[in-house]
């Protein structure tokens, strides 16, 4: 019966499920996967999940497990709640591959979270897929400069970018120490440098998450778009 319904049916169809839904298709047939994979269909179901869900944005709050105890050892581990019910939903888990002590930075864009320590150590984390990867090294890491971070999706050529802007904290020149760009492509899997010039004074804003300790826990809430 599947291979009697004509593909561009298939595709509108594959479109309306839900990620989850989409990983299971996988597995169906070689067809589907072929088509699962493509870099045309992956980007016509991130474009027609925002469009129908722009005035549905889901709240979470990332939480993690702390001891006021120094001595204690807890494991780097972080747990996605939903805070859209009164059970507070526990919606997926993620083991923290980076032995550091905490996150320094958390930012999201389409479902996609963006985490990095205070030694700009960067991990990319779908929850809906419960799976991660840890970005190669920025190349401009010293204790004598500072990063404002950015991280978001370049929809005209489909990548998403992490973006860092470096400024040397003991810089004397204003005009001659200028500030760095430095952007990671998913795509490209690399950093590139920017080249063209800044101005002195540089960096990049954002709406920082909610951050609060409570009972040997702390937590971060964000949107998830």
């Amino acid at each position: 019966m599947l291979e009697s319904l004509p593909a561009e049916i298939v595709t509108q169809i594959l479109l309306l499920l839900p990620i989850k839904s989409i990983l299971t298709c996988i597995c169906v047939c070689k067809p589907w996967k072929t088509l699962i994979q493509n870099p045309t269909f992956v980007s016509s179901h991130l474009h027609h999940s925002i469009t129908n869900n722009n005035n549905n944005n889901n709240h979470f709050l990332l939480f993690k497990p702390c001891s006021l105890n120094p001595e204690d050892e807890i494991k780097e581990l972080y747990a996605l709640h939903d805070n859209e019910n009164d059970n507070f939903t526990q919606h997926t888990t993620f083991d923290f591959p980076l032995h550091v002590p905490g996150l320094n930075g958390i930012y999201t864009c389409n479902g996609l979270v963006c985490l990095t320590d205070h030694i700009y150590n960067f991990v990319l984390w779908n929850p809906s897929v419960r799976k991660c990867m840890q970005l190669p090294s920025p190349p401009n890491v010293t204790y004598k400069s500072h990063a404002s971070i950015g991280f978001g999706f370049d929809a005209k050529n489909n990548d998403f970018k992490v973006v860092r802007i470096v400024i040397n904290q003991n810089r004397h020149n204003l005009q001659k120490d200028r500030p760095v760009v430095e952007v990671y492509s998913l795509s490209t899997g690399e950093w590139r440098m920017v080249t063209d010039p800044l101005p002195p004074i540089c960096t990049l804003s954002r709406r920082a998450p909610i951050c609060v300790c409570q009972w040997g826990a702390a937590l971060d809430c964000y949107e998830v778009g």
